[in-house]
């Protein structure tokens, strides 16, 4: 059947070139409507150009016709129809259904805290050392995952970090004490955060590589879905079954476990136990270009946390009002669940130098340019800058340690990423907090611009040459 450019419903969704690869000479039911009148949901929408490349000409027909008549069922129709696909992609919107999963259900510090003030777990230092545990679990993780992965393979690293998680999650209503709920969190929270490495050293395995910052993307759209999902499941848990949470954790826990049975196997290297993980841990550091790119990428994280530190801070000086602060705060994750689909195949056209100093440069004039802001509408165009720079950042810092890692070292590479990323997230919003109480706004958000600006200078200067 022929198409013309109306069937683009949407730009930067290649819907025409999906129901276009419908077999000569077929019909669907959407042919004459589609540019006119449907609205197809967006979700499956992305299913289905993006993650189906390989689906048959009969399943692209069936999802042609449900993306123009989207009922409440249409979304599990079209998953299960896309599952059915060929195995790398199939394997890829697996792993990414299980990512989701994985945000969804993991215990965040908000939750944590309220969770340890309802239930009186115990004194501020008790409730201060739970929401601690969850930050260090994270961190640990984030370094540990990545070189297991290399050790033992992704599958096995996410498959058993998750059965772990498990009976973590599922042990902590049952128990009492600060010392054993501090102990499960900081387990439970540490397998949660093991497949973000471990998943990223998976994905050179599943798709080539220069489709490989897309698929970072979508990994990382997938986190912020789940993450935007959970407070909506998280809270009425907390407020009428305080335990829900950690349920809700173990539920997850287990999907994700039977996904990753599904994913392929990929051997980890022929190194002696010990000296094998010891050097994955201390590789990435020892290759000066990496090196550069992690300390850039430590300093652009504790930028970035400053929407945790002092951006708060001065959005109360500045006299918004609690909801309006909310709000403003949110509108983050809200772009880069919108936004992510469109900016990141644009970055893949862009040199590697020139998109990684783009990126650090928004950041640095997002924030930097908030030391202006007078009013919760200013505060909004600075966080849409900042954000737009925080999605170019991340997949293509995930591609960089892909591309920059030597055989069998791919999660170490990862790991070590996520490690300074998550560094930067603990230190950064205490050191602004500090800073504004200490100095003003000004000094900090003056500060802020001129790191973020040496940030972008340094990538042009080092990934030129």
């Amino acid at each position: 059947m022929r198409i013309g450019r109306k069937a683009f419903v949407s730009p930067g969704f290649r819907v025409g070139e999906v129901i276009g690869g419908v077999e000569r000479g077929e019909t669907c039911s959407c042919h004459e409507n589609i540019g006119a009148s449907a609205n197809p949901d967006l979700f499956l929408r992305i299913l289905v150009t993006d993650f189906a490349p390989d689906t048959t000409a009969p399943n692209r027909k069936i999802l042609c016709n449900l993306l123009t008549k989207p009922r409440p069922y249409g979304i599990l129709i079209g998953v299960g129809v896309l599952a059915r696909s060929g195995s790398g992609a199939r394997s890829f919107r697996l792993l990414w259904i299980g990512i989701l999963f994985n945000r969804l259900g993991m215990p965040t510090p908000p939750f944590l805290l309220l969770y340890a003030s309802v239930t009186q777990l115990g004194n501020q230092v008790g409730t201060v050392a739970v929401v601690a545990a969850s930050g260090v679990g994270q961190t640990v993780a984030s370094l540990a995952g990545g070189v297991l992965a290399d050790r033992y393979g992704p599958r096995r690293t996410i498959g058993y970090s998750q059965a772990v998680g498990v009976l973590a999650c599922a042990a902590l209503p049952a128990v009492q004490g600060v010392a054993a709920v501090t102990a499960l969190v900081l387990l439970s929270t540490a397998c949660a955060s093991v497949p973000r490495p471990a998943a990223n050293a998976l994905v050179p395995a599943l798709m080539p590589p220069d489709a490989r910052v897309a698929g970072y993307g979508r990994l990382y759209w997938s986190r912020n879905i789940g993450s935007s999902l959970s407070p909506l499941v998280a809270g009425p848990l907390v407020q009428f079954w305080p335990p829900g949470i950690f349920v809700l954790g173990a539920v997850t826990s287990a999907l994700f476990t039977v996904l990753a049975t599904t994913l392929p196997e990929v051997s980890g290297p022929e190194n002696p136990r010990g000296a094998g993980i010891l050097r994955g841990i201390r590789a990435p550091y020892a290759e000066p270009v990496v090196a550069w790119f992690l300390v850039a990428s430590l300093i652009l994280s504790c930028l970035y946390m400053q929407k945790q530190g002092a951006l708060p801070l001065d959005m109360t000086d500045r006299g918004l009002t609690p909801t309006e602060l909310g709000l403003v705060l949110s509108l983050s994750g809200v772009l880069v669940v919108v936004l992510q689909p469109v900016i990141t195949p644009a970055v893949t056209g862009m040199s590697f130098a020139s998109a990684a100093a783009t990126s650090a440069a928004l950041i640095a004039l997002g924030l930097g340019t908030t030391g202006f802001a007078t009013n919760a509408w200013w505060f909004a165009i600075t966080v849409i800058v900042w954000t737009v720079g925080e999605i170019m950042q991340v997949p293509l810092a995930a591609d960089f340690m892909a591309a920059r890692a030597p055989d069998g070292k791919v999660g170490a590479y990862q790991g070590a990423y996520g490690f300074m990323w998550n560094l930067g997230l603990a230190v950064g919003a205490p050191i602004g907090q500090l800073m504004f109480v200490s100095a003003g706004r000004a000094v900090v958000w003056t500060v802020v611009a001129a790191l973020g600006v040496s940030v972008a200078l340094g990538h042009l200067a080092v990934f030129r040459r």
